[in-house]
């Protein structure tokens, strides 16, 4: 029994190009967490990064003022861009389950 089992998997893994699946519920959770944590905080960091770079290019080219209307955005921003991750990654899973 153990045999078909693994010549099923290694199918799929063929069928599937190669790319191996991790299986969420079954896998030890802390080496998920470490799996996902370098991908996270680099696309945290790049937000943050992109901000900044933002902040700078408009206190150079508009000012005080750019800078305070750029403080009023921002929250929107972040608002923006956590309903497109909502949305992105439950969209995901639903169509994962589906």
């Amino acid at each position: 029994m153990n045999l078909v089992v693994r010549m099923y998997e290694r199918i799929e893994l063929i069928l599937l190009g190669g790319i191996r699946l991790m299986d969420l519920l079954h896998e030890d959770t802390r080496k998920l967490f470490f799996k996902y944590l370098l991908p996270s905080i680099s696309a945290t960091l790049v937000t943050s990064i992109y901000v900044l770079a933002d902040t700078i290019m408009i206190g150079k080219g508009v000012g005080p003022r750019g800078i305070a209307a750029l403080n009023l955005i921002l929250p929107v921003f972040n608002l923006f861009f956590g309903t497109g991750l909502l949305l992105g990654v439950g969209g995901a899973v639903s169509h994962v389950y589906s």
